[in-house]
């Protein structure tokens, strides 16, 4: 089932969808935001994008998942285990905290995009992974039954060269380990979010590394209170 998100601002009642199959009204609250919706549906009045993700399925075995993933990662995955790198599950939330606001600070991305902790008890698990006791990278995922959703993903940056390629294996065995995760709990499909039209980014290339194909999907966003309507138009004129 869909992952569903409650939120307030000031008197306003906010809906989060997210994963959902389709589209649908939900008039009980004043805004409803749909992120990574498979169809638009029939509901009216819905103002909606159309984006590109990349999934994976989950559906053949273990090893056969293993196998389709690129033999360049399946080496570093291989390195990853054998230099002695460690995925916890649920595990590391500070550390997660402080190396991502130095991730976004560095990429020059907004510190608002890093989930609450609060927020990735309550909806998924957050995979980390350490070498020498300190974290390399971690990453959140959204538990949206049947698909596990790749959230965020953060890592250290750094200019040692063998530092550097550390964070690299780590990146990569952090996914094989969720992979595995989300195959034995019985999700169908990893979903690793939003890419570029082309697909032609290296974040896009790091995904389509692990044997993932592209689909479009929607997000969709609509306001049934007035006055959040002209909260709205306000806004956008600020």
């Amino acid at each position: 089932m869909p992952c569903e998100i409650d939120r307030r601002l000031g008197p306003f009642k906010i809906k989060e969808i997210w994963c959902a199959d389709y589209v649908y009204d939900t008039p009980s609250i004043d805004y409803v935001i749909f992120y990574q919706a498979k169809d638009k549906g029939q509901a009216q009045g819905f103002n909606c994008r159309e984006i590109t993700t990349v999934y994976l399925d989950l559906s053949p075995d273990l090893n056969t998942l293993y196998e389709n993933i690129d033999s360049r990662f399946r080496k570093d995955i291989r390195r990853a285990i054998r230099y002695g790198i460690k995925v916890y599950v649920d595990y590391g939330y500070e550390d997660f905290m402080k190396l991502a606001q130095e991730f976004h600070d560095v990429k020059g991305l907004p510190r608002s995009l890093i989930p609450t902790v609060d927020f990735m008890k309550k909806t998924g698990k957050l995979f980390t992974a350490y070498f020498d006791g300190k974290i390399l990278a971690g990453q959140f995922y959204m538990e949206c039954y049947p698909t596990f959703l790749y959230h965020t993903a953060v890592r250290k940056i750094t200019k040692i060269p063998s530092e550097n390629q550390l964070v690299g294996m780590a990146t990569r065995l952090l996914v094989w380990e969720a992979i595995k995760y989300a195959k034995e709990r019985g999700f169908m499909e990893l979903d690793f979010g939003g890419t570029s039209p082309e697909l032609n980014s290296t974040i896009d290339k790091f995904k389509l590394k692990f044997g993932s194909k592209s689909r479009v999907k929607y997000n969709c966003k609509k306001a049934y209170n007035p006055l959040f309507k002209a909260y709205l138009f306000i806004k956008s004129l600020i």
